[in-house]
């Protein structure tokens, strides 16, 4: 069952989010990360500045808090790193055990070149056969002329194949041409693809002011 803690100040500005779940476990309720297994990176989320004054004493407060509103008879936050953004997890100064996941993570450099993929064997066949045909050629689109080109020829290549075998045109619904245009200018410098607006979720347990509020669980 989710158990989404978040936390706020006195003048209701979002501190903090713990994205727990819980689940029993041998008799006992316990609150875990969500993912289980298939997460090998967990941690609450903060700001560097909330991480600093999460001391353990205060987290150990904020824990046995949830842990009274909830039933819970054991935290089991696993998978966790040391630091994050030069800022220490405060999850990481509680008492526990070395993690079977070391979970390893290092920075992209974005001014370094992106290198060349390794095409799959089938696709560089069929690359040394098109190369055999007149005038082929391939590359990046570089402008927004390109852009219109490629999408043309590809709405009416997938229109004429998806006829010839009789599958629905997936790419002739309302909006999906217009949704791949959209996001393409992103790689010639011309910002972020427009994200539509989306009603703001339900919170389902919040901190504020020293008192946790949620749903039972």
């Amino acid at each position: 069952m989710p158990l989404i803690v978040a936390g706020f100040d006195r003048d209701d500005a979002p501190q903090f989010i713990f994205p727990l779940i819980t689940e029993r476990r041998h008799g006992a309720r316990v609150a875990a990360f969500f993912g289980g297994s298939h997460s090998n990176l967990n941690m609450p989320i903060c700001t560097q500045a909330v991480a600093a004054e999460l001391t353990k004493a205060r987290l150990r407060a904020i824990l046995g808090g949830i842990a009274a509103a909830h039933r819970i008879d054991l935290f089991a936050l696993i998978g966790q790193p040391h630091t994050w953004r030069e800022s220490v997890n405060p999850f990481a100064t509680l008492s526990g055990q070395p993690s079977a996941d070391d979970v390893y993570f290092g920075v992209m450099e974005p001014e370094r070149l992106p290198q060349d993929p390794l095409l799959p064997s089938k696709m560089r066949k069929k690359e040394r056969q098109l190369m055999k045909v007149e005038g082929f050629r391939y590359g990046p689109a570089a402008t927004p002329a390109d852009i219109d080109r490629i999408l043309t020829f590809f709405r009416a290549q997938k229109a004429a194949r998806f006829a010839a075998h009789g599958i629905h045109n997936v790419f002739a619904e309302p909006g999906v041409m217009e949704f791949i245009a959209d996001a393409l200018p992103r790689r010639l410098g011309a910002g972020p693809p427009r994200t539509p607006r989306r009603n703001r979720p339900a919170r389902s347990a919040r901190q504020r002011r020293g008192r946790t509020v949620g749903s039972p669980g």
